[in-house]
């Protein structure tokens, strides 16, 4: 039997999706509809803001669903035993989601994130890896950080 420790395993799937899938950048016909920053600035409901899509190959336990503005990032089982959840990651520039059913209590985080606090140094190759260190804004103990690019953050 496995058991999945559900505040890392959170973690990590919601700082890989954050970062690498809801910073997608906006189709080109829709270049005046973003920021540089990648936001939207004059949203349009009819318009995909999402237009790359992932394709989840070798990973397991968690889903990902798009509609035009946000994604819904669902893991199937957070913790051994327990129920899915989920969470909105919203375009930013976009309105917040009008949700029902189970997603209306959903968290809602806007994307790209530009603010990171680590609860634990075992996530912080993940952010070093991605080249997103830039959001990184507070560790739990930095003590026990031994990547230099952290520590210069820290210092």
């Amino acid at each position: 039997m496995r058991v999945r420790a559900a505040f890392p395993t959170l973690l990590v799937a919601l700082t890989s999706s954050s970062l690498l899938l809801a910073g997608c950048s906006t189709a080109p016909s829709d270049a005046e509809n973003a920021a540089s920053d990648g936001c939207i600035t004059d949203f349009d409901p009819s318009v995909d803001y999402l237009p790359d899509k992932s394709e989840i190959v070798d990973a397991e336990n968690f889903s990902i669903t798009y509609e035009k503005s946000y994604q819904v990032l669902t893991v199937d089982e957070p913790f051994t035993g327990a129920q899915p959840e989920s969470y909105v990651l919203v375009k930013c520039g976009a309105p917040a989601p009008e949700l029902s059913g189970d997603l209306a209590a959903a968290p809602q985080i806007q994307v790209p994130i530009t603010s990171l606090y680590s609860g634990s140094t075992t996530h912080l190759p993940l952010v070093t890896e991605l080249d997103e260190l830039d959001v990184l804004t507070g560790v739990s103990n930095g003590s026990y950080v031994s990547d230099a690019a952290v520590i210069g953050r820290i210092d």
